[in-house]
């Protein structure tokens, strides 16, 4: 139910007006960052979690993440000594799948981009993929 100005306390009139300039002002001047992956190849945890914190200790707490590849896939492996046979093996690590084109994470930012394309840089020297970073810029 909508309410119209005359119901509503001057004090409620002021909230609702400040709660709309804000979701304006929220997305001006932000950018969306994206790490595309241009192989299919499995990503281990110890490497998501690198990426996670470079992102995180560089950027403080003015950013929103979002991961979009998670390590929920096992490796099974059996040890060496064993002989052929009994079973499939122990399962030895987990991986997350990639696939050619799919973004393995997005960031939202307003931080200047010079010192993001940096941080940017560093997540791609961590992994053992290659891959390709995009800009989308929010034009409002």
């Amino acid at each position: 139910m909508k309410y119209t100005k005359a119901l509503l306390k001057p004090t409620q009139r002021a909230m609702i007006k400040k709660k709309k300039q804000n979701q304006h002002l929220n997305l001006k001047n932000q950018a969306q960052y994206e790490l595309i992956s241009l192989e299919s190849k499995p990503i281990t945890p110890n490497e998501l979690k690198t990426l996670y914190n470079i992102i995180n200790k560089n950027l403080k707490k003015q950013h929103s993440l979002r991961m979009n590849i998670f390590s929920h896939y096992n490796w099974s492996k059996k040890p060496i000594e064993i002989r052929m046979g009994r079973g499939k093996g122990a399962i030895s690590k987990e991986m997350g799948k990639t696939q050619i084109g799919f973004p393995l994470f997005s960031l939202i930012t307003k931080q200047n981009h010079d010192l993001v394309l940096k941080i940017l840089r560093q997540c791609q020297y961590k992994l053992k993929i290659r891959t390709k970073i995009i800009i989308n810029p929010f034009l409002f």
